[in-house]
């Protein structure tokens, strides 16, 4: 047995057009570290955060309408005190505002990872939203009447 016949067994076997078999991988992916699959989650975890809005805008809804009457008054009265309608509509803004804190969270945590900041301006443009259409109407509603 020759030299030559030895080294030929040890070869990788090759396609008829000497490039590697493409059946083989060229390397093996790199497991992912602890912390990059910690911030993955914190990532997938923030998208799902944004569905308390829809929750949030529920409860909302209740607490604009709560407090005026804790305050001591009913639907008709709040034409006259204005004060009563913007405390109503900042204490709901808050209660809408709060699914945003979780999303800052998860995405203070994914920070690493790309896009991590998009969950929270998505978020921030659907609360942003319903807050600006909420005062639109509250706006047009008062200067029709």
């Amino acid at each position: 047995m020759l030299a030559d016949e030895v080294d030929d067994e040890n070869q990788p076997p090759e396609s008829g057009d000497g490039e590697p078999d493409p059946e083989e991988p060229a390397s093996k992916p790199q497991p992912r570290s602890r912390s990059e699959r910690r911030a993955a989650s914190a990532l997938a975890k923030a998208w799902w955060s944004l569905a308390l809005i829809p929750l949030a805008g529920g409860v909302a809804l209740v607490v604009g309408g709560v407090v005026p009457a804790v305050l001591g008054y009913d639907g008709q009265d709040l034409e006259s005190q204005w004060w009563v309608a913007a405390v109503a509509g900042a204490a709901a803004a808050v209660v809408l505002c709060a699914p945003l804190f979780v999303t800052r969270m998860f995405v203070r945590r994914a920070r690493s990872q790309p896009g991590a900041r998009t969950p929270m301006i998505v978020g921030a443009a659907i609360v942003m939203t319903f807050v600006l259409l909420t005062v639109a109407s509250v706006v047009l509603a008062t200067r029709l009447d």
